[in-house]
């Protein structure tokens, strides 16, 4: 990853103190929504030799698991000049409404990752790594075609261009909709996804979902696992002191 500093995404009655420029916004329905840090000439990531400009977007439902998530995309994404955003959800604005202002309000890259701060890379990865359309396998149609789960809890690669008008339509026909979901099919309908989901001997996910995560099995399957999810039941002192030594400059 080649930009060293992160970029955060704020409610308008929680902007930072410093100087930055801050975009604030609000919702369909006059309500506060997101401010959004505006990209300057200097800090919008571009396209270099051997070097992509992405967005990351870390949608964040705990400040420290969002911070530990982006310090897994800066030591763990290569190859990308990287701006990161974590996208807080206040005041009633929805995910879609957050990530509609962000793209019109704040970022204009092409390149976006779309995440979660229950998501975390392990490993060093690529764009394509995360670019690879994945899916996982849920039932059997009548006719006898695979019913699939786009949502595979990993980060996803979107582009602006596609996603932007499906933002658009969702927010004012069908806020609540899973974008994730809804984002690969819509994208690239002809085009067959990885199907993921054996966890034991697939490179992709460790999915760590226990009350009680054993950590000596944690760090055997980390250490050849590109990405790991973890379930909100399942972060204790522990399991964070292990990711926090393990993504440390």
């Amino acid at each position: 990853m080649k930009k060293d500093e992160s970029k955060t995404a704020h409610a308008a009655a929680e902007q930072p103190e410093n100087d930055q420029p801050v975009a604030t916004v609000e919702t369909p329905d006059g309500q506060p929504g997101q401010g959004a840090e505006v990209e300057g000439p200097d800090d919008a990531p571009h396209d270099d030799e051997g070097c992509e400009a992405v967005v990351v977007v870390i949608v964040e439902s705990d400040e420290q698991r969002a911070l530990l998530a982006a310090a897994s995309v800066k030591k763990n994404l290569v190859g990308v000049d990287a701006l990161v955003v974590r996208l807080g959800m206040k005041d009633g604005c929805t995910l879609l409404q957050a990530l509609y202002r962000l793209l019109t309000e704040g970022t204009r890259q092409e390149r976006i990752v779309l995440m979660t701060d229950q998501m975390l890379l392990l490993n060093p990865v690529t764009l394509s790594d995360i670019g690879v359309l994945k899916a996982v396998k849920v039932g059997t149609s009548e006719q006898g075609d695979d019913i699939l789960d786009y949502n595979v809890r990993m980060p996803q690669l979107m582009h602006r261009s596609v996603l932007l008008p499906m933002l658009k339509e969702a927010v004012e026909l069908y806020p609540h909709t899973d974008i994730s979901d809804a984002y690969t099919p819509g994208a690239y309908p002809a085009v067959r996804p990885l199907t993921v989901g054996d966890w034991h001997s697939d490179p992709w996910l460790l999915p760590v979902v226990s009350e009680n995560p054993p950590l000596a099995a944690i760090a055997a399957f980390a250490r050849w696992k590109k990405f790991a999810y973890v379930s909100a039941q399942s972060w204790r002192k522990a399991l964070l002191k292990f990711f926090e030594d393990r993504f440390a400059e």
